[in-house]
């Protein structure tokens, strides 16, 4: 009996959990080549805010410092201008400190102004929250709602992968169902979602490799469908090479 033949013999609930486990290989291969990095920043800025930054403080919807202003911020990019001018009587001239520059932030008294490639940008403070910003008050703030988010992120990928994954196996299950044809080769379109569920777990564990490792491929997505079709083939040849399986619907997925 051929490897695509014992494929076919899985009832149809254990395509669930291949499915399930491809789901969360690339979820967590996606989640630690992105969000652990993210983290990783987000708690190196909160631990060097003081060095770099006035502790800023926020009261309904304003903004103050203590330090002299205008208070330039040195960002190590001479092409980025970033700024803090606080003073009740600057708030209409904030955008004055970025005429000359592409690019660059101003914190006025009560909105931050974003000039991104010659676009300026006006954002009201009235938003957020009376809060002190300093690195203690950061570093408490993402020990308090970092967990939350992480755990948010990682059901959200979940669910997000459930579906893709359930997508693709439905649609290259198409492929050995068709291929197999011109072999008279009796293969039910539910066989073929069990063989598609399968193949996909190499090419997704190729892909968590290359997550963890942080080898960069250009265009990986296409070596990760090229080597997915590859597999269906190869199942398509080893279904030819064995007895023709017993003829069963065409376009229902075994019970």
């Amino acid at each position: 009996m051929g490897t695509a033949r014992f494929i076919c013999k899985i009832p149809a609930i254990g395509v669930a959990p291949i499915l399930l486990v491809c789901a969360g290989l690339s979820a967590w291969g996606f989640f630690s080549w992105f969000w652990l990095d993210v983290e990783r920043l987000l708690k190196l800025a909160a631990d060097r805010y003081d060095a770099a930054f006035p502790e800023i403080t926020m009261r309904d919807g304003k903004a103050a410092i203590r330090e002299q202003q205008p208070r330039f911020i040195n960002v190590g990019d001479k092409k980025l201008i970033v700024v803090i001018d606080t003073r009740e009587t600057k708030q209409k001239d904030a955008s004055d400190y970025l005429k000359d520059v592409s690019d660059g932030a101003v914190l006025s008294r009560d909105s931050l102004v974003i000039k991104n490639q010659g676009q300026l940008q006006a954002i009201p403070l009235k938003w957020i929250p009376d809060f002190v910003i300093n690195s203690h008050n950061l570093k408490a703030l993402l020990n308090k709602y970092l967990p939350m988010v992480t755990g948010l992120l990682l059901l959200v990928l979940m669910v997000y992968f459930i579906v893709v994954k359930t997508l693709q196996a439905l649609i290259f299950a198409l492929l050995p169902y068709f291929a197999s044809r011109p072999y008279s080769v009796a293969l039910t379109y539910g066989e073929a979602v069990k063989i598609a569920a399968v193949a996909l777990v190499l090419p997704v564990a190729l892909d968590l490799f290359l997550y963890l490792s942080g080898i960069k491929i250009p265009k990986a997505f296409i070596i990760y469908i090229a080597l997915y079709v590859a597999l269906l083939v190869l199942a398509v040849r080893d279904l030819a090479r064995n007895k023709p399986l017993r003829m069963g619907p065409s376009t229902s997925i075994d019970p």
